[in-house]
């Protein structure tokens, strides 16, 4: 009658070990507006990726990625529209991804401490539509 239940749990244990590795913290609106000194919505114009093969699957490995963002829309910081701020942040492949921007797409930024950024959270608006509605009833400007 054991025999059974360790055979499920091993094979549960299998299937969603991955996902469970895959698992990336979860912030509130809240949290992240309270414990970020820069909050933008911003649009890449400059990618700079080192080295320069990282974004190829297959590289494995530790890289940098260099972006310079423009900024469209700010809510805490001191950056307004049409400023272009700096990030430089180090990343690792892994079988969940990397988080690297591979495509020029608008993004959410969280970012903390001091320019160029190493600190940052950012996502896609369309993802994040409860952080788009908290901050919607934020007041904009830096």
């Amino acid at each position: 009658m054991q025999f059974p239940r360790i055979v499920t749990f091993f094979v549960l244990f299998i299937c969603c070990a991955p996902s469970l590795a895959c698992s990336w913290p979860s912030y509130t609106p809240q949290e992240k507006y309270r414990t970020h000194s820069t909050v933008v919505l911003a649009y890449p114009i400059a990618v700079h990726t080192t080295p320069s093969n990282a974004l190829s699957s297959s590289f494995s490995g530790a890289f940098k990625q260099t972006i310079q963002w423009r900024v469209l829309v700010s809510w805490k910081g001191k950056y307004q529209p049409g400023d272009v701020l700096l990030t430089r942040i180090s990343y690792q492949t892994t079988v969940c991804g990397d988080g690297a921007q591979r495509k020029r797409e608008v993004k959410l930024l969280y970012l903390r401490g001091k320019e160029p950024y190493q600190d940052m959270i950012d996502a896609r608006p369309d993802d994040r539509i409860d952080d788009m509605k908290y901050l919607s009833k934020r007041p904009r400007g830096g």
